[in-house]
């Protein structure tokens, strides 16, 4: 099986444990299982810098999302969140490591697939860049982004491609890739 296989493979186990969560959560019994109507996001990210990259900060805007992303990424990482509450997702992550010249880094990410639509935001650059990561700046950014987005930083060599697909009642799928 290939690498990509695989990781779809580990993202729907995930998917499903996280709609079970939700419905042990919400105090229902098994055979409600299937007839639960909630949000699902699977994502894949994808690592492309020199090695392996760590979470720095995320936020989910939203307090029902079970569900997270990769702590540690070496080449690709998969992830779901589900959310019980019918009306989207919107959350976000930076991560950070060393680009090719070994110099560290920042990678940011933030979705949304709700009354907004599917849109995701990137952001990329020196490590002095996230220090301080002011999530309600990264949201206003947000509510302005498009189902893709492509930043650069040309004094690091990093840069991110990401979008995200799909609607809010059937599932959505986010992809991003951070490279450096």
């Amino acid at each position: 099986m290939n690498e990509e296989a695989k990781e779809s493979s580990v993202c729907k186990d995930m998917a499903n444990g996280d709609r079970a969560s939700v419905v042990i959560d919400q105090g229902l019994d098994n055979s409600e299982e299937s007839s639960v109507n909630i949000n699902m996001l699977m994502g894949t990210l994808i690592n492309s810098s020199l090695g392996s990259i760590n979470i720095l900060s995320r936020h989910i805007w939203s307090e029902s999302v079970v569900g997270d992303f990769p702590y540690i990424m070496s080449t690709m990482g998969a992830f779901s969140l589900v959310d019980p509450i019918i009306g989207g997702f919107k959350a976000g992550v930076a991560y950070v490591g060393r680009n090719h010249a070994g110099v560290q880094c920042g990678w940011l990410i933030a979705f949304a697939n709700n009354s907004l639509g599917a849109v995701v935001y990137a952001d990329c650059g020196p490590l002095s860049r996230f220090n301080i990561i002011n999530w309600a700046q990264i949201e206003a950014n947000l509510n302005q982004a498009s189902y893709i987005a492509y930043v650069s930083d040309p004094m690091t060599g990093t840069s991110v491609y990401a979008t995200v697909s799909g609607d809010a009642s059937s599932g959505s799928v986010l992809t991003a890739t951070f490279n450096g």
